[in-house]
């Protein structure tokens, strides 16, 4: 009978592959070539989700999105007739910009002053529902 535990079996001997151990596993070349190479591929892995995060910011896509926008046919056709409405007559360009500050100011202030009429004196919110 033959075993793989060093046993002799009909005259010959026969051996058992024996693992090894943790401590010799890094001396041997294949293993750390094997070693470097997998820390070069996690080198190149991390540069690729660094590269793939920035490249997916939310402020890069808005931006790219915004440069896209401004190429685009229509957007560039109403900057191009606005530039030559301005041209062409400054001062009602400059006016209708002020009223529209304006109106933009109004709605803003009339906004803040319905979220003031929420508070009670003590300022504490109401119930919208009892008054």
């Amino acid at each position: 009978m033959s075993t793989s535990h060093g046993s002799m079996s009909h005259g010959s001997i026969v051996t058992a592959h024996r693992p090894l151990r943790p401590e010799k596993l890094a001396e041997t070349p294949q293993i750390a070539r094997i070693e470097a190479d997998l820390d070069l591929k996690r080198q190149r892995i991390a540069g690729l989700v660094d590269e793939l995060a920035d490249r997916l910011s939310p402020s890069r896509l808005a931006q790219e999105g915004l440069s896209r926008s401004l190429q685009s046919g229509p957007v560039r056709k109403a900057a191009s007739v606005a530039r030559e409405t301005y041209a062409q007559n400054p001062v009602a360009v400059g006016l209708a910009a002020l009223a529209l500050g304006y109106v933009l100011y109004q709605g803003t202030v009339t906004y803040l002053d319905q979220q003031d009429e929420r508070l009670d004196p003590d300022g504490e919110a109401t119930d919208s529902l009892s008054g």
